[in-house]
């Protein structure tokens, strides 16, 4: 289901980039990413709550277009807000 839902965000909705910053370990990001077709250089591990945060202000201020965030715990609501 979530490879789905990224390859319907990258075809219908020209999502150029799609990333996966977790507090899991690399090599679990990065298998997760390969399973649902993200690039692999944009599945990022070992992040604590508040280094999500910033990934999330840095794409805001460089990227073009919007940024949109997906969070599945409480320990995201600081990317979130």
């Amino acid at each position: 289901e979530a490879a789905q839902v990224i390859q319907i965000l990258k075809e219908n909705f020209s999502f150029e980039r799609i990333f996966i910053f977790s507090g899991d370990k690399d090599e679990t990001v990065k298998k997760v990413a390969a399973e649902v077709g993200i690039d692999l250089k944009n599945a990022i591990g070992k992040l604590s709550p508040q280094e999500k945060a910033e990934r999330i202000e840095t794409l805001k201020r460089n990227e073009k277009g919007s940024v949109i965030m997906v969070g599945d715990g409480l320990n995201d609501s600081i990317a979130l807000a």
